[in-house]
């Protein structure tokens, strides 16, 4: 992904994954911690940092909390959080998904869409170093934007945040990284 993000945005973000295996309070926790260590490091602000998480078998307590303590932290740290899996933003490239999707669902719904275009024998792998390039070739970032766009709509309002499957705020992540906020500010005017 980082080769992939448009002119510029490496000059002013400093993009780095780092897979914890934490779950999401402690997660929350990590990163607000490694905030501070990297303001001391380099001397300089760091403006906005941001989580990547999904729900999977947390407690819903946890989940929730997770979010609202990115939420009142000052400035707040920014989640892209997914209910119930990441995966969901894959899918959301292709088609819209409304209603709750077990973690064994993703899996054959991936290969389905990707059958679809017409890879026949793909078989999807959880953390595949090439999903990103795959999405680039046969989904659509702007397709995925406007439907996590619209499953947020759809609990518009709610707090309980572990309620909210199937949603994902992903989009807001890339949207601000690809330089796509126009597509969420469109599908919200509509």
């Amino acid at each position: 992904m980082k080769d992939d993000l448009p002119k510029g945005v490496l000059d002013v973000c400093d993009f780095e994954i780092i897979g914890t295996g934490n779950n999401t309070i402690s997660l929350v926790t990590k990163a607000i911690k490694l905030k501070e260590k990297w303001q001391i490091q380099t001397g300089r602000t760091v403006a906005k940092i941001w989580i990547v998480f999904d729900k999977d078998s947390f407690t819903l307590q946890s989940f929730n909390t997770a979010i609202q303590t990115c939420i009142a932290n000052a400035p707040h740290v920014e989640a892209a959080w997914t209910n119930e899996a990441f995966e969901l933003w894959y899918l959301l490239q292709f088609h819209f998904y409304n209603s709750g999707i077990g973690r064994k669902r993703y899996q054959d719904l991936i290969e389905n869409n990707f059958r679809e275009k017409g890879l026949a024998n793909y078989k999807y792998k959880k953390n595949s170093t090439e999903m990103f390039s795959m999405l680039e070739l046969h989904g659509s970032r702007e397709n995925a934007i406007r439907n996590a766009t619209n499953l947020e709509r759809n609990f518009a309002g709610t707090n309980n945040y572990a309620d909210q499957n199937s949603c994902t705020k992903v989009h807001h992540w890339i949207a601000e990284l690809f330089g796509l906020e126009q597509v969420i500010q469109e599908e919200n005017e509509q």
